[in-house]
């Protein structure tokens, strides 16, 4: 089965939505678990955003450029998605699958490649649904539900801060959480922001942890 997720667009890694790397963006073609290819290209200066789909204007000012395996930026995010800032010179190689459960998410990307830091996710899964819970009040370990998403592997350097209050972001959620050194500072141990989406069919989940990263969508 495809998942409806890699054909949207990925988070940066730290960042999201648009982020540590870019928001997530997938593959039409992704089968169970695929590693992401292809260019979408974008260069970023000031407040203008230049792809092949043209020139679009965002309440954003940053510099640099991405493609499906490289993210080096600069500046301030698409304020719409939240308060955060980045400085990032990042490759990536990127997953899209799906599953019934978070964990089985994150261990049929293990059986396809063994990535070391993915046990550390794996442990990490019940502060990533005691935050659900928390921010949503819904239980993403119940029977009956549905993952899918993008899961980023990267490498490089660069620091992001970011904070994120609960408004309606660009891709209809309301995400709370922090990252970077904001996360750093309240003691998380790690990056984490969670949100229902304003149709309340499902909560988008984006997390980083060491060089791996998530955008993983729960439907309801």
């Amino acid at each position: 089965m495809g998942c409806r997720c890699c054909t949207a667009a990925p988070p940066t890694k730290e960042a999201e939505g648009d982020g540590k790397p870019p928001q997530m963006e997938g593959d039409p073609n992704a089968v169970e678990v695929k590693a992401k290819e292809g260019p979408n290209v974008k260069v970023h200066f000031g407040p203008l955003e230049v792809s092949s789909g043209g020139v679009v204007l965002k309440p954003k000012f940053s510099v640099g450029f991405q493609s499906g395996h490289i993210y080096a930026v600069g500046g301030m995010r698409d304020v719409r998605d939240g308060l955060a800032v980045e400085a990032l010179a990042m490759g990536q190689k990127t997953y899209c699958t799906s599953g019934s459960s978070l964990v089985e998410f994150l261990q049929k990307i293990k059986a396809t490649d063994p990535i070391p830091v993915l046990d550390d996710v794996i442990t990490a899964v019940p502060q990533i649904v005691a935050a659900v819970l928390e921010i949503t009040g819904i239980d993403i370990q119940a029977p009956g539900k549905e993952v899918e998403g993008l899961l980023y592997l990267y490498s490089g350097i660069g620091v992001t801060a970011g904070a994120y209050l609960g408004w309606t972001d660009t891709s209809g959620y309301r995400m709370v959480g922090a990252e970077g050194k904001i996360a750093a500072a309240v003691g998380l141990g790690m990056t984490i922001r969670v949100g229902m989406h304003e149709d309340e069919k499902s909560v988008r989940i984006v997390f980083f942890l060491s060089n791996v990263g998530g955008d993983v969508k729960v439907f309801v």
